[in-house]
């Protein structure tokens, strides 16, 4: 079992071009460099350009550990239903990708599991899973995937 990771370690790990298991579980998480580098910004207000070991030392730092002990903002959006989207992509595109066997507990056939990603994207790639997984992993699918977070907790 792998160690749980924290979000700048996995933020950090992407940067220096170590996180690269596509058998690791939540490989879906995977972003580019820029992306890393981009969250790392906003997560610490601190900028060490692409230099994954002067992002490890600030956070390893007194000021890199108090800055992450402070409290989050309250968010209006609800972490669990972030979750279950997230889960419920995945286990959807693995479907698609025929990954699952007919005895495995979140089987779906690919024509229920496509259905259900048109419902949660509004999207229609057809049976491509690489193209619904670059649409959601895209700006424009993580705008949609908020709005429609927003608009559930607004309900």
């Amino acid at each position: 079992m792998r160690p749980r990771m924290r979000y700048h370690r996995l933020m950090i790990n992407i940067l220096a071009g170590t996180w690269a298991d596509s058998e690791h579980p939540f490989h879906f998480l995977h972003r580019d460099k820029e992306y890393a580098y981009n969250k790392l910004k906003k997560i610490s207000g601190q900028d060490f350009g692409y230099d994954a070991q002067a992002w490890r030392e600030w956070f390893k730092s007194p000021e890199g550990r108090q800055h992450m002990r402070k409290p989050l903002k309250k968010s209006s959006l609800d972490l669990s239903k972030l979750l279950n989207y997230t889960r419920t992509r995945e286990k959807m595109l693995l479907n698609l990708e025929g990954k699952f066997d007919k005895e495995y507990p979140i089987y779906q056939d690919k024509a229920s599991a496509l259905d259900k990603l048109k419902d949660l994207s509004g999207q229609d790639f057809g049976y491509d899973a690489q193209a619904w997984r670059e649409w959601f992993n895209s700006p424009e699918g993580e705008k949609q995937m908020l709005a429609s977070l927003n608009a559930e907790n607004q309900e």
